[in-house]
């Protein structure tokens, strides 16, 4: 389905929503499916895609092990973990939020 995409968190910390207005979403088409996260194991993950190509080259964006948490009109929020590259300090686990506004 084809969603804009505005992240809830920055870096695991809540964004408060006064700083989070004007706030460009990312768009593209949102998907449900098993990604690998190692050359052995996978998790389930939303990932949002480039519009116009769904291959693994076109990944915008994975939000791993996400849950519903919330439900509107022509919207949904899910919850889950995304990995993060810090500069100097490598990979790292984060808690993200999505709120999805459905096209």
């Amino acid at each position: 389905m084809i969603a804009d995409v505005y992240t809830v968190r920055q870096a695991g910390i809540l964004i408060p929503e006064r700083d989070s207005r004007g706030q460009v979403p990312l768009h593209g088409n949102l998907c449900l499916q098993t990604h690998w996260i190692s050359e052995t194991r996978s998790k389930p993950a939303l990932i949002l895609h480039e519009t116009s190509n769904v291959t693994a080259a076109a990944i915008k964006a994975i939000l791993f092990e996400p849950k519903l948490v919330h439900m509107g009109d022509a919207w949904m929020r899910f919850q889950g973990w995304e990995v993060l590259e810090q500069p100097g300090q490598g990979r790292q686990i984060v808690l993200q939020e999505w709120r999805c506004l459905l096209k």
